[in-house]
């Protein structure tokens, strides 16, 4: 899987409007010259990453459909196999619904350096950076395959152990506990929901341990709980819009389901990867960057500076 991942951004050196896909790439650690005034705003930024790189956007989804193909194609078997038990008023037993758990979590753990070099690619790409394809697999390989595997593995354990969590508070018969500990729950999974930017950039960024990341995340998302909670809304409209098809019964399950597959695909895995890559920047740029010598502030706008080294 990895050897296709390089084999794909190495397509960028070839010649030819064809390979436009993966233009971010170049030879080099310069900037891109901009074609159009250098952007003074995180979100202009943004729109100008989606305007200019969109075709980049479209090789960064399908790169993650290759790496996440054994995961999507797992939870898409069974959610067409839950929709038919639906149907039939029958439920996963909790043999079933451990065995999809279990196999999951693996998955996750098996695609984690994946991810990771992905992120990598996310984070430059929403800085606006050129980047060598060659060097830059190794080098994330080789910095970040560790973090990888923990935070997939987290990543794929935080909607089991809240569905295990919603079980587990339907056996208690005491309501103001069970709305207290379901309160409780929700807040607790909310909070590590938004987390992933932050946690993902410093991963691919930053040589820290593990408690250090969900020290610092913690810190930074707290301090912008508001856009955190707005970012995070942005990142999952699409699951919330098939929700409400589904329920409405405009269209049905299966074809609901077939085109956010293939809208994720082609784009929105790349669309979901930028816009969380660019809250995590600005959140590292913000709280993290100005206490090291040396570090970029606002890379990527006009205000692009580097923290004094006598800091």
């Amino acid at each position: 899987m990895f050897l296709n991942i390089v084999y794909l951004l190495n397509l960028c050196n070839l010649k030819g409007d064809c390979m436009s896909i993966f233009s971010p790439f170049s030879e080099g650690n310069g900037k891109i010259p901009h074609k159009s005034p250098i952007p003074s705003k995180r979100t202009q930024l943004f729109l100008h990453v989606l305007s200019e790189k969109w075709t980049s956007i479209i090789g960064l989804s399908l790169a993650y459909s290759l790496v996440l193909s054994p995961e999507i194609l797992w939870m898409f078997v069974h959610l067409l196999f839950l929709e038919r038990q639906a149907s039939s008023a029958t439920l996963f037993s909790a043999g079933q619904l451990l065995l999809f758990a279990s196999v999951l979590v693996i998955l996750s753990i098996i695609s984690g350096p994946g991810l990771a070099v992905l992120a990598r690619w996310s984070r430059d790409l929403a800085r606006f950076r050129p980047l060598s394809p060659r060097h830059f697999v190794c080098q994330a390989l080789k910095t970040c395959w560790k973090e990888g595997l923990i935070l997939s593995f987290f990543s794929a354990l935080l909607p089991i152990l809240a569905v295990f969590s919603w079980i587990y508070l339907g056996a208690f018969q005491i309501g103001l506990l069970r709305t207290l500990l379901g309160a409780g729950l929700c807040l607790f999974f909310l909070l590590l929901f938004l987390l992933s930017p932050s946690l993902w950039s410093m991963a691919v960024t930053y040589q820290l341990s593990f408690s250090s990341m969900l020290v610092n995340a913690n810190y930074m998302t707290l301090r912008q709980f508001g856009k955190a909670v707005f970012i995070r809304f942005l990142s999952i409209l699409p699951e919330l819009f098939s929700i409400l098809l589904c329920l409405s019964n405009a269209l049905s399950f299966d074809l609901v389901c077939s085109a956010l597959l293939a809208y994720y695909m082609f784009f929105g895995f790349g669309f979901r990867s930028i816009l969380l890559a660019s809250f995590g920047n600005f959140l590292c740029e913000t709280y993290l960057n100005p206490r090291i010598p040396g570090a970029g502030i606002d890379i990527g706008l006009a205000s692009e500076r580097v923290t004094p080294r006598d800091v």
